[in-house]
């Protein structure tokens, strides 16, 4: 799925520090369409990262921290 482009409001995983995958919302994406603004939420709490801070970039090979990728297939 890494042909898709992200948009707002596609669910997504973003890897959190020691590389557990958390749910999020694409909230904003930039116009290369890989660097997204995300709403995470996770079992502890709840974080926004927008483009205005960084926000996140792909990785859909390496997943590393700090990073969004496509929900893997069950």
């Amino acid at each position: 799925m890494t042909d898709q482009k992200p948009s707002i409001g596609r669910a997504v995983h973003y890897v959190g520090a020691g590389g557990a995958c958390t749910a999020a919302t694409v909230t904003e994406v930039d116009e290369q369409g890989s660097l997204v603004g995300l709403f995470v939420t996770g079992p502890s709490a709840i974080h926004l990262l927008p483009l205005a801070e960084g926000g996140a970039m792909a990785d859909h090979d390496e997943k590393q921290s700090g990073t969004w990728h496509w929900p893997e297939r069950v």
